[in-house]
This record gives C-alpha cells, sequence and structure tokens, in this order.
C-alpha cells in the first residue's frame, strides 16, 4: 500500500472453542503519527463478538532526541 500506509488480516483463536477474523489499516501521517482503525467479527454465528476500533499512535521525543535534533 506504499510507505505510508499499510494493512493486515488475520484469523486467531484460544482455547475454547471460539474463532474470530479480523483486519486492520494504518497511515503514517508524519514519521511520528499514526492512525490505525480495525474491524473484526466471530466465524460462527452463535458468537457475537464483532468490533471496530479506532486508533492514534504518537512517537514522543525524549531529552537526549530533542538536544540532537
Amino acid at each position: 500500500m506504499g510507505t505510508r500506509a499499510g494493512n493486515r488480516a488475520y484469523q486467531y483463536g484460544q482455547t475454547r472453542p471460539k474463532h474470530n477474523l479480523s483486519a486492520d489499516l494504518k497511515y503514517l501521517l508524519t514519521n511520528d503519527l499514526q492512525l490505525d482503525a480495525i474491524a473484526g467479527f466471530s466465524v460462527f454465528k452463535s458468537e457475537s463478538d464483532n468490533f471496530v476500533a479506532l486508533g492514534v499512535a504518537y512517537r514522543f521525543k525524549n531529552k537526549q532526541q530533542n538536544r540532537q535534533s
């Protein structure tokens, strides 16, 4: 998707029979700021573990990095 965007899809489960599918997208706005979106659902209709989430990640510079800039 380019150097600033990415995606992935994955399946996961747990010890009790429970299986889910989810996918996410991420976009790097700057070298220090990233936006994320994720959605997932249960594979079996008897389970209702559907979800959607949004996220923001920011990388703070420490004092040593500030002195070098």
